[in-house]
């Protein structure tokens, strides 16, 4: 009888310490959950307000990026509506960055690849005009990649602009290498194109003399 009852306290002890450690490991999850998460609405706040300030594409990216690793470890740890909430979070989280990133019409990426870009176009139509041709060629060609890198980067008429301008300075390099010149496909003209030549101007004749009647 005695080793019966020295059983079964043996077992609810056992119950209870096997309790206490789970309720231990429910509250040692729900403060990771609680921790994750006002770490990660910190991160998500400045992100937020960073593309505010000029400049700061790329800081407001290292941010995005570290709200989204806090979510990702909060959808880890949390459980339940917690995790759940989570994971919404981790997504609007990840959206925002990849707009940052990819710029919208008007973003700071897609501006400053258009930049890139037409900075490379302006120094080909020095080129060509001052008759380096293989240079111009080649700026052309480096132009037309900066332009296509644009138009993966921007959306709607900046990306068709920037579609355009990358079939123009292709169509430049081309007709360079062919030796056409710039042809049709730059508005950039040499010095002196367009003026009329110089009409040599004929000498008026002398005054008639008058004879005294």
């Amino acid at each position: 009888m005695a080793m019966r009852l020295s059983g079964q306290w043996a077992m609810r002890m056992a119950c209870v310490v096997m309790a206490g450690l789970g309720l231990a490991t429910a509250r040692g999850q729900t403060s990771d959950c609680a921790v994750a998460s006002d770490q990660a609405l910190a991160a998500d706040l400045e992100a937020a307000t960073t593309p505010h300030l000029a400049g700061q594409t790329a800081e407001a990216v290292k941010r995005w990026d570290q709200a989204v690793a806090w979510w990702e470890q909060a959808a880890q740890v949390c459980q339940g509506p917690f995790k759940q909430r989570a994971e919404r979070n981790l997504a609007d989280s990840r959206q925002a960055r990849a707009r940052l990133l990819t710029g919208s019409s008007g973003g700071q990426v897609c501006s400053s690849s258009h930049k890139d870009a037409a900075g490379l176009d302006l120094l080909a139509e020095v080129a060509a005009v001052e008759r380096r041709d293989g240079d111009a060629a080649l700026l052309f060609r480096k132009a037309a990649v900066a332009w296509e890198l644009a138009a993966e980067r921007c959306r709607g008429s900046s990306q068709r602009v920037a579609q355009l301008r990358r079939d123009r300075s292709v169509e430049a390099a081309a007709n360079l290498v062919a030796g056409g010149g710039l042809a049709a496909s730059s508005p950039v003209s040499p010095p002196g194109a367009g003026t009329a030549p110089a009409v040599p101007m004929t000498a008026a004749p002398p005054p008639a003399s008058v004879q005294p009647v």
